[in-house]
């Protein structure tokens, strides 16, 4: 590290103190080690904080199997919040010792969502590879968490619908909406499609990319929460990406990487979240090593 700093400080003026102060960093393998586990921390702090404020949320998965073959389930999760906008971020990875049926794939999901007190009612829809493994997955989550994990197919009307509220008749909508949303009042659903779909200002910014942000939450409450879930659906590219540096990081070269650090690292590389590196670097031990 100081050869390279020699080179790419050379022009600098304080040159002499910036490798001063490189020169005093404490780099061994368990510093470095230590410093990326609370760097994860502090992301899934972030993380947390966010699934606990956001309206609704999906999970994307797919699963792999490591050089040192054991399978790891990978989760990304997609959070929608109140003003519409989103968050996709890395969840997490899970080791699966073992089988890798969708049964024993689900036990380790729900032992795991259980432990970490998951709001799983917020939880809009899961998203897989569509692996026999991960369709079963499907089917438990759908006995555990009733139907709101239906075939996408089935829906092309009502996503058509969200899309674009002014090119779609409420007869075309009405009773998927109200099936697939489990709402309870029909009358009420129909009665907000109408006024909407009459709403001339509302259909001047139907094109807007943002149009449900504009839809008063007052007037038209069960139309904007359906609007809400589907904005938290996501697909399965993040989890495919994650895979990949998965298997980057644990390569022929990194076999000992254990689950635990494996999955600090895919969070440090992965997480669009910044670390609060003030607030970490005040928390941490300042002795410098000898």
């Amino acid at each position: 590290m100081l050869e390279a700093a020699d080179s790419l400080f050379e022009e600098f003026k304080n040159k002499k103190e910036i490798v001063s102060a490189i020169n005093t960093l404490q780099l061994s393998a368990r510093t470095v080690t230590r410093r990326i586990e609370v760097i994860a921390e502090n992301l899934e702090a972030e993380l947390a904080n966010d699934m606990e404020n956001c309206i609704f949320f999906s999970l994307q998965m797919d699963e792999s199997t490591d050089v040192t073959n054991i399978s790891q389930l990978a989760i990304c999760v997609k959070m929608v919040f109140s003003d519409f906008t989103t968050k996709e971020e890395f969840f997490k990875v899970l080791p699966l010792k073992g089988s890798t049926s969708g049964e024993d794939i689900f036990s380790t999901f729900k032992k795991y969502i259980t432990d970490v007190k998951l709001p799983v009612q917020k939880l809009s829809s899961i998203t897989t590879d569509g692996a026999p493994a991960m369709t079963e997955i499907i089917d438990k989550l759908i006995e555990e968490f009733s139907s709101r994990f239906e075939d996408f197919a089935a829906l092309e009307p009502v996503l058509r619908f969200f899309i674009n509220p002014f090119n779609v008749t409420e007869d075309d909508v009405l009773e998927i909406v109200s099936v697939y949303f489990e709402l309870h009042s029909i009358e009420d659903l129909e009665l907000e499609i109408i006024n909407l779909q009459s709403d001339i200002i509302l259909k001047a910014h139907s094109n807007d990319k943002m149009f449900w942000n504009l839809v008063d939450e007052n007037k038209y409450p069960i139309l904007r929460k359906c609007a809400l879930k589907i904005y938290s659906y996501c697909a399965t590219y993040n989890c495919e990406s994650l895979i990949s540096n998965m298997k980057y990081l644990k390569s022929k070269y990194r076999t000992k990487l254990n689950d635990s650090h494996l999955d600090n690292c895919l969070r440090t590389g992965n997480s669009k979240y910044i670390p609060n590196y003030k607030e970490l670097a005040e928390n941490m031990d300042t002795q410098v090593s000898h």
